[in-house]
């Protein structure tokens, strides 16, 4: 819903400054149209970077005690919030779709935490094994994501938001280090992180659990 309403905003701002520029002499509305279509549908992913889920990642382990099954929890832009853990009975990874409320074909309820699990036919791929941890409540961004650094994020939102207007935001959503300490950690969205053994820098994201 956000996502939209900034979109449908961003449009009611810009056909109001094209009908101002339009009555100095400028290009009438019809002769700039495309690039506004353009520009709101760009808008749509800028959004759901910036204020959405963000940019997919790679799973994070977590502990189930009744089954005794380690599973992870992912995230991808097109299938949402996904749950993979392998079933020894099969010898393959199942994937679950996390929903935050129940229905119909729930195969599982979490409700302390609010997770609904329903089963799909996706595939899961593991992430690489070599990653290093991150501060609790992030994820690591997929290294095959449009934007893998925070300066590739401001570069794409840049093409759709003025400077004044990012410079402000991007004080909320981004950090230049990564932290352990739980307070600085979720004051950003996005952060790099620099594995101090590798010397590799990390694209990270927060994760709603």
């Amino acid at each position: 819903m956000l996502k939209r309403t900034a979109s449908l905003l961003l449009a009611v701002l810009l056909i109001a400054a094209s009908l101002t520029l339009t009555s100095c002499g400028a290009p009438k509305i019809e002769e700039v149209r495309d690039d506004f279509i353009k520009l709101i549908k760009d808008s749509y992913e800028v959004n759901e970077i910036l204020f959405g889920d963000g940019l997919s990642g790679y799973g994070v382990l977590e502990y189930h005690e009744e089954t005794g099954i380690y599973y992870s929890m992912y995230y991808t832009v097109n299938d949402g919030r996904l749950c993979a853990y392998r079933d020894p009975k099969l010898g393959k990874y199942v994937v679950l779709s996390v929903r935050s409320s129940d229905g119909e074909g729930c195969v599982y309820k979490d409700e302390a935490r609010g997770r609904y699990y329903f089963p799909t036919d996706l595939q899961y791929s593991e992430g690489p094994r070599d990653l290093p941890d991150t501060p609790y409540g992030y994820r690591h961004v997929r290294a095959d994501e449009r934007c893998t650094t925070v300066n590739e994020i401001t570069a794409l939102a840049s093409k759709v938001y003025s400077e004044d207007y990012l410079a402000d935001l991007f004080t909320i959503l981004f950090d230049s280090s990564a932290s352990t300490d739980i307070d600085s950690a979720y004051s950003a969205k996005y952060m790099m992180m620099t594995d101090e053994n590798s010397g590799k820098s990390y694209l990270l994201c927060a994760d709603a659990r």
